[in-house]
């Protein structure tokens, strides 16, 4: 699934590279998940934006997703770590855009490109904490959650907001899964 979607994502940046600064400028923004572009076209956003990577340096965080996704396949399956790739995007785009229309204090958006790989990589680097196990799997929780802290308390950017939120989103489901792999242990039945 990682692999799939490096493949998608990859020509796609190329493709991106090849048009003048102004047409790139207006192509990312037509599919960025600010509050003014979801609102207007939310499929077209929610849909395209995880795989449009505005810039050169965006692609260092592909081989990354490759990794973590191709962990959560192993682990979970293809359809999980596809659903886990699209549903946290999703659904981090839109509670960010949310946030960002409720405050009053907020910057405006309407210029700012809100695409790329990285909630992707969040949420499914989250869920990958279902493969570690006890302390190992707080360790990892706890260390992933103060990485994407800290900018977050420094910058204030509704980008760094939605890292840190995707990467709860996988967490938690990680510990859901966990939690119920756990009680069905416990529930089957004892062989002697």
């Amino acid at each position: 699934m990682g692999l799939t979607y490096a493949a998608i994502v990859l020509p796609m940046t190329i493709a991106l590279q090849m048009v003048s600064e102004p047409a790139r400028t207006r192509l990312v923004l037509a599919v960025s998940t600010d509050p003014d572009r979801l609102l207007a076209h939310p499929v077209r956003s929610l849909l395209i934006s995880p795989f449009v990577v505005p810039v050169w340096s965006g692609l260092l965080l592909l081989p990354l997703v490759v990794l973590v996704v191709g962990a959560v396949q192993r682990s979970l399956g293809a359809l999980a770590a596809a659903s886990a790739g699209v549903l946290g995007h999703v659904s981090v785009s839109v509670l960010i855009a949310v946030l960002l229309e409720r405050d009053n204090d907020a910057p405006d958006t309407a210029g700012a490109a809100d695409v790329g790989v990285s909630y992707v990589l969040a949420v499914s680097a989250g869920l990958a904490l279902v493969q570690l196990r006890g302390r190992s799997a707080w360790a990892a929780a706890l260390t992933g959650t103060t990485a994407l802290a800290v900018p977050l308390a420094i910058g204030r950017t509704s980008t760094d907001a939605g890292h840190l939120a995707a990467w709860a989103l996988g967490v938690a489901a990680s510990l859901c899964l966990r939690t119920a792999a756990t009680q069905r242990r416990s529930a089957a039945p004892q062989r002697l």
